[in-house]
């Protein structure tokens, strides 16, 4: 719920193009820790969970600030 929330409290700095780029980068970056935390841990890990805050947070730097 947390993450909904800070992207309600970012909507009004950012225009409709920036949220989904936004979105895009934040998840391609989650996927991406995702896969190489269970490619390099050596137990099959079947639940592991990340926080979706700061994939956001490095999303916004990288769409909003550069």
């Amino acid at each position: 719920m947390g993450d909904l929330l800070l992207l309600l409290f970012w909507v009004p700095w950012l225009s409709p193009m920036e949220i989904a780029q936004l979105l895009f980068v934040a998840s391609l970056t989650a996927l991406i820790t995702y896969l190489v935390i269970s490619l390099t841990t050596s137990k099959q890990i079947k639940t592991l969970q990340l926080p979706f805050v700061p994939f956001l947070s490095l999303g916004l730097l990288i769409v909003h600030f550069l």
